[in-house]
C-alpha cells in the first residue's frame, strides 16, 4: 500500500480581502470634465465657447470607463 506524503499547508489570502482591494477606486490627480460644442447652428459674433455644455465630469478611472 502507497503511502501519500502529508500536503502542507499554504496561506490563501481571504477572499473578502482581495475584493475589497479591487473595490477601492483609483483616484485620478485632478476632476477631469467632457464638454460638448454644439456648432451645427453658430449665432453670428458670438463669443467662443457659449455652445459648451458639460457632459460628464469624473475623477476617477472608475468613472471615466463607464
Amino acid at each position: 500500500m502507497a503511502t501519500e506524503a502529508p500536503v502542507e499547508a499554504t496561506e490563501i489570502p481571504p477572499v473578502a480581502a482581495a475584493e475589497s482591494v479591487e473595490k477601492q477606486p483609483h483616484k485620478l490627480e485632478r476632476k477631469w470634465t467632457f464638454w460638448f460644442d454644439n456648432q451645427s447652428k453658430p449665432k453670428q459674433g458670438a463669443a467662443w465657447g457659449s455652445s459648451l455644455r458639460k457632459a460628464y465630469t469624473f475623477e476617477t478611472v472608475e468613472e471615466f470607463w463607464r
